[in-house]
């Protein structure tokens, strides 16, 4: 596949997963758990096209969510979630951030 193709690709499913989030969002009751995990794998997306600073954005949302959602409970959904806000800062250059979300 051609590296064009792939960005074309990609940004289809962003656009696809930014309207599900959209949806979402505006339902109710809203389903918390879901729209985390949008947000991460919108966040995986912005990745990919190399828009740090967006995938930052949505993996710090994701991981407000789940805190929310999992208050005061050791939960591997949470853990996950501050790994992926560690990568996306190291992504953006910013090791120091990186470090306190990666403990």
């Amino acid at each position: 596949m051609s590296s064009e193709r792939k960005q074309t690709g990609l940004e289809e499913t962003l656009k696809k997963q930014l309207s599900e989030l959209k949806a979402k969002e505006a339902a109710t009751p809203v389903n918390q758990a879901e729209v985390a995990d949008l947000n991460k794998c919108i966040a995986l997306v912005y990745s990919k096209l190399g828009d740090f600073n967006s995938e930052l954005k949505h993996q710090m949302e994701s991981m407000r969510i789940l805190d929310e959602l999992y208050k005061g409970v050791d939960h591997a959904d949470l853990a996950t979630a501050y790994e992926y806000v560690a990568i996306a800062y190291t992504n953006t250059g910013d090791s120091a951030n990186a470090l306190k979300h990666n403990n």
